[in-house]
């Protein structure tokens, strides 16, 4: 190859490695590596709440009881999942490198209006407080700056913040298989219709004659989520008055009766547990672990389920 095209290339590439070289000089003495690998969150286990602020909403987190709560929602419980995952990431997130500060930097980092801040407490003291931005390029590491400062951070960690109350909750409230359910009952103004059948796969049956469109009703139950919940004492039973009673039983003997309160634009459920006769020891222990979870709580459903649960006839 001709040396005249040789040399400039040659230039051009030792002026490369010079500037790199003096980038990674200059990172390391404007920001030292004295935190990189340190920890962000001290202390986890002294954590009894959280506050997310996301850019629409305020969640806040209390622990109660060894179980974790979402005030926004009457103090009912959270996810334990989410909550989990949350504190994985409490635990383990380290600080993995300082990035140069501009405004610029802090709007394409996603820490100013889509950042959500996460302050954590103990007994309502502030412990500490983190601005969460985007997630970096390979998704192992997020962006993140405490608030009131001019420190951008790459820190690992999953760090999923859901924006919205309900994500929070424990869900979903129900899921039921169209498979275990037996009987469905469907109840307005003291009048009810039953349709049964003999084994899962098989033709419900209202009477003598089948009933063909139970599929659409029942898969409402196969992940039946809340938007809001209320407790009992603050629910108006008056502004959404109760419409329709429908009873849902399994093969092994749970009924799960879902009252339907409604304005006809916002729909509410309560939900209790009871055992058809003879129902086995299984059945009634579940109905002891998990009738928490309903009793004195109203749950606002999507009005896309509360309409097909307000509307659905036998056919």
């Amino acid at each position: 190859m001709n040396k005249r095209i040789l040399l400039p290339a040659f230039w051009t590439m030792l002026a490369a490695v010079v500037f790199a070289a003096g980038a990674v000089w200059y990172t390391l003495i404007k920001f030292p590596r004295h935190d990189n690998g340190r920890l962000v969150w001290d202390s986890p286990e002294l954590i009894n709440k959280i506050t997310v602020a996301a850019p629409r909403e305020t969640i806040t987190l209390l622990r109660e009881n060894d179980a974790w709560v979402v005030q926004e929602a009457d103090y009912y419980y959270a996810d334990s999942a989410v909550i989990n995952q949350l504190f994985n990431d409490l635990r383990q997130s380290v600080y993995f490198h300082r990035q140069p500060f501009s405004e610029q930097a802090v709007n394409q980092a996603g820490l100013e209006k889509e950042g959500t801040r996460l302050t954590v407490y103990q007994d309502d003291r502030p412990l500490k407080s983190m601005i969460i931005g985007k997630a970096a390029a390979n998704r192992d590491y997020r962006f993140a700056m405490p608030p009131e400062s001019q420190e951008i951070w790459l820190i690992s960690g999953i760090w999923q913040l859901p924006g919205e109350v309900y994500s929070w909750l424990l869900q979903p409230i129900l899921e039921y298989p169209a498979d275990l359910i037996e009987k469905v009952s469907l109840g307005r103004d003291s009048k009810a219709r039953e349709a049964v059948r003999q084994a899962p796969g098989l033709p419900f049956m209202s009477g003598r004659r089948p009933v063909l469109n139970l599929d659409g009703l029942l898969e409402r139950f196969g992940f039946f989520i809340a938007e809001a919940v209320k407790s009992a004492q603050n629910f108006d039973e008056e502004l959404y008055p109760r419409r329709r009673r429908i009873e849902l039983t399994t093969f092994s003997g749970l009924i799960t009766t879902v009252d339907l309160y409604h304005n006809n634009h916002d729909y509410w459920v309560k939900i209790s547990l009871s055992a058809a006769p003879l129902t086995t020891a299984g059945v009634n222990a579940y109905i002891r672990n998990n009738s928490f979870l309903y009793d004195g709580w109203f749950f606002k459903i999507p009005a896309v389920n509360g309409r097909i649960l307000a509307q659905y006839k036998f056919i």
